[in-house]
Order: structure tokens, then C-alpha cells, then sequence
């Protein structure tokens, strides 16, 4: 046995490899809670008159009087018909939509459409 084992063993000091398990885990659970957060805890309902649509970049885009959406399959929703809600879609309806996310222009990022529901 070496020296530092036998030192540890005494002292009751755990291996550094252990101590950076630890944190490994720690920092992957707080990421997996603040990723949750954005990907629960953001959806809400919301009533809006859509304005226009558009398709950029390989995702549907929706235009609304509260702002711009977009409408992409979502594997944490469970959302895989982007085509049937860009349908729902018509310029000029009034609907609810359900959403989540948060739009951010530093990355150009928008609210994620779930579902659409005519009024």
C-alpha cells in the first residue's frame, strides 16, 4: 500500500477522484433542473390574432400581435406535428396557443408553439 492510501485511510480524506465525482454530479443535476425549468416551467396560454406566417431556415414561423413564434417538432412535448398546427395557423384567426421558451434577441431564439386552438 502507498503512503497517501494509508494517509487517507487514517484521516478518513476521500481520493480527489472522488471529490470531483461529486461535483460532476452536482453540476449535472443543477443543469438538468435549470433545463427542465425552461422546458416546463416557460408554457403558458396565450390568446393572439396571427398576422402572417413564413417558413425560414427549415422551421415554420408564426407572426402575432403579441409577437413572433415558431413551430417546431419538440421531443420533450411530445409535438411532432409542426405541419397540422402551421395549418391551424391562418393569418387574420384569433386563437389560444399554447407555448414554451423565451425569445431572446441576442440569439435569435423564439417562443416554441405546442398547440393552436381556434376561438
Amino acid at each position: 500500500m502507498s503512503e497517501e492510501s494509508v494517509d487517507q485511510k487514517i484521516l478518513g480524506e476521500e481520493p480527489k477522484w472522488f471529490t470531483w465525482k461529486k461535483k460532476g454530479i452536482a453540476v449535472l443535476i443543477v443543469l438538468v433542473l435549470i433545463f427542465g425549468w425552461f422546458k416546463y416551467g416557460t408554457v403558458k396560454m396565450m390568446d393572439v390574432t396571427i398576422a402572417s406566417t413564413d417558413s425560414k431556415d427549415g422551421m415554420f414561423l408564426v407572426f402575432t400581435d403579441e409577437g413572433t413564434f415558431k413551430n417546431v417538432d419538440s421531443w420533450w412535448h411530445l409535438k411532432f406535428k409542426s405541419s397540422d398546427v402551421q395549418g391551424m395557423a391562418a393569418p387574420g384567426s384569433t386563437v389560444t396557443m399554447k407555448v414554451y421558451g423565451l425569445r431572446s434577441g441576442l440569439t435569435s431564439s423564439y417562443k416554441n408553439i405546442i398547440s393552436i386552438e381556434k376561438r
